[in-house]
């Protein structure tokens, strides 16, 4: 099982249980200082959506954002069958 790892990297959630977030709990370096990276291991970045807006997610790298790694999401309120707004369910 050793081999399997390096053959295809970890995945790391970043952030651990607190996800992405900007709530400023979160020492995102600290949380990286830990970690021992390698070439092929994956991060994942967990935003809990909890609101309705408008949220644009984009790279930092120079020229990423030109060539299409930017996303725009709407987030609105589910409708309930009965045509009303259903209450958002709590964040993990």
């Amino acid at each position: 099982m050793a081999l399997y790892g390096v053959c295809f990297g970890a995945v790391y959630r970043v952030g651990d249980s607190n996800g992405w977030t900007s709530r400023g709990h979160v020492d995102y370096n600290e949380w990286a200082s830990t970690k021992d990276f390698h070439v092929n291991d994956t991060l994942i970045f967990t935003f809990t959506l909890n609101r309705p807006g408008h949220f644009y997610f984009i790279c930092g790298t120079p020229g990423h954002c030109q060539a299409g790694q930017n996303v725009d999401i709407n987030v609105t309120l589910p409708i309930s069958t009965d045509g009303s707004f259903a209450s958002p369910s709590p964040a993990p």
